[in-house]
């Protein structure tokens, strides 16, 4: 039942729309959940008290609901998807905007948050169209949500207001 009605799949968004967004909050088995979580909670916290908790719930939100679409157009209609890995990818892409050079491990290895995000990137588009049961798709396009999101929240307001031959005010 709760595969049926709860998560995203191509045969049935249109018959059960709420899926688009209730997909997020399901998980394939404790691993799954504990390593979004993880995820979430390290740089979820971090980013949190950056842009604060409303820009947080747009971007968790968003980039979760992105990812599931954009995984959509990688998978057959039959199979579902399920996970928070796309609002996860999104809170990474937003940091690797932000935090560019902040050092984070990557199988022990200390890389720039940039340069880590790029090679995440890179293997989640090279991976999306493979039938591995993992969710490559929703990475990907959850992490390009986090990049744009993280690029208006640098740069928009200086965006906005630029003018040829003028400083920004």
């Amino acid at each position: 039942t709760m595969l049926r009605y709860f998560t995203l799949s191509g045969a049935t968004v249109m018959r059960y729309p709420w899926t688009i967004v209730s997909h997020i909050f399901l998980h394939g088995g404790t691993y799954h959940l504990l390593v979004n979580m993880f995820g979430i909670f390290l740089f979820g916290f971090m980013l949190e008290k950056e842009i604060g908790s409303g820009l947080f719930r747009i971007l968790f939100f968003g980039a979760g609901v992105l990812g599931g679409l954009g995984q959509l157009m990688f998978s057959s209609p039959e199979t579902f998807g399920l996970g928070a890995s796309g609002a996860l990818f999104g809170i990474l892409g937003m940091m690797a905007v932000l935090k560019p050079r902040m050092i984070i491990y990557v199988n022990f290895i200390p890389l720039p948050m940039a340069i880590a995000a790029v090679g995440w990137g890179i293997f989640s588009a090279l991976m999306a169209g493979q039938n591995t049961g993992i969710g490559h798709g929703a990475h990907l396009f959850g992490m390009l949500f986090g990049v744009v999101f993280g690029i208006w929240y640098k740069y928009g307001k200086d965006i906005r207001n630029f003018r040829i031959g003028r400083k920004p005010q």
